[in-house]
C-alpha cells in the first residue's frame, strides 16, 4: 500500500514538472513575442493636446504614433527648440480646420529639400528669405514666432557684434538655416547638421564665433553637460525677422482656412 502511494506519488511529481516545463515554454515564447515587436515611441518635449489624431511614419521622427489613412504632413527642424515651440499652434490651427497633421523631424537642410520636392506637405516655419529660392511654397499669411539671430563667442576680447568680426575671425553656423546662410554669403563659414552640434563645436573651439537662432541656442548650451569654454551671446542681434508656416503649392487651398484659424487662435 505504502509502495503504491509512493509510486503514485513520484507520478504526480513527473506530471507536475512536466506542466511547469511547459508553462515556462509558453512565458518565453510570449516574452519572445513581445521583445521582437516594434516599441514606438512618441516625440519628446512637446505637449501632446488631448483629442487629436498624429500619424506615425516609421522612417521619420514623428510628433505622436497613431496610424491614419491620410494626413497632411508637415516637417520641422529636428533639433529646433525654436520650432517646437510652433508646433502646438500648428495642431490646433489644423484641427480646427478639419484636417489631420503629422510632424516630420528632419535636419534644416534636408527639411528645406523635402517641402520643395512635395515630400511633406508643409514646413512648420521659415523666415520669408525661403521664398527666394522655393517658389513652390505657399506663405500661410500670418506671422506666428519672432526670430531673433545672434552671434555668440567663445573669446574674450570680443565685446559686441558688428559685420567687422564676421570677417576676423572664424565662422561656424547650422547648414540649412536661412537667415544665417544670407548673413553668410560671400564668406568662409564651416557648417554644423544641428543647433547641439553647432554649439558643441563651438564649445571645442572649432570656430570663435557660432551664428544660432536664440531659443534653440539656449537650449543647445543647456543640453552641453561639461562645458570646455565660457560661451557669450554677443549683442546687439544680427536679425529679428518674422515666421511663418508655409505649405507646398498643391495643398495651397488650405492657406485661407489656416489663416483665418490662426487669426483666431493668436488673435491677430
Amino acid at each position: 500500500m505504502v509502495e503504491r502511494l509512493l509510486e503514485d506519488l513520484k507520478t504526480k511529481k513527473i506530471h507536475l514538472g512536466e506542466f511547469w516545463g511547459s508553462f515556462a515554454f509558453f512565458l518565453s515564447m510570449i516574452a519572445f513575442f513581445l521583445l521582437s515587436s516594434p516599441v514606438v515611441v512618441a516625440g519628446s518635449n512637446t505637449e501632446e493636446p488631448s483629442g487629436e489624431t498624429n500619424c506615425l511614419h516609421s522612417f521619420y521622427k514623428v510628433e505622436g504614433a497613431a496610424e491614419c489613412s491620410e494626413v497632411i504632413r508637415v516637417g520641422f527642424v529636428a533639433h529646433s527648440e525654436f520650432d517646437r515651440q510652433v508646433l502646438p499652434i500648428l495642431r490646433q490651427a489644423y484641427r480646427k480646420v478639419g484636417v489631420e497633421v503629422a510632424f516630420v523631424g528632419y535636419p534644416a537642410e534636408r527639411q528645406l529639400q523635402a517641402v520643395s520636392k512635395g515630400q511633406v506637405d508643409g514646413d512648420a516655419l521659415r523666415v520669408a528669405l525661403i521664398e527666394n529660392k522655393y517658389k513652390n511654397l505657399v506663405r500661410v499669411n500670418i506671422p506666428l514666432l519672432t526670430l531673433r539671430g545672434y552671434a555668440y563667442t567663445n573669446r574674450e576680447d570680443i565685446e559686441e557684434y558688428s559685420t567687422k568680426v564676421l570677417d576676423e575671425y572664424s565662422l561656424i553656423h547650422e547648414r540649412g538655416i536661412l537667415w544665417s546662410e544670407n548673413v553668410l554669403e560671400g564668406r568662409q563659414a564651416s557648417e554644423a547638421a544641428s543647433s547641439p552640434e553647432l554649439f558643441k563645436m563651438l564649445d571645442e573651439k572649432r570656430a570663435d564665433i557660432a551664428l544660432g537662432t536664440e531659443i534653440s541656442a539656449e537650449e543647445a548650451l543647456r543640453s552641453i553637460k561639461e562645458p570646455k569654454s565660457v560661451i557669450r551671446k554677443l549683442y546687439p542681434p544680427i536679425t529679428v525677422m518674422r515666421t511663418y508656416h508655409y505649405l507646398h503649392d498643391s495643398h495651397r487651398h488650405l492657406a485661407p482656412k489656416l489663416e483665418a484659424a490662426l487669426k483666431e487662435i493668436i488673435g491677430e
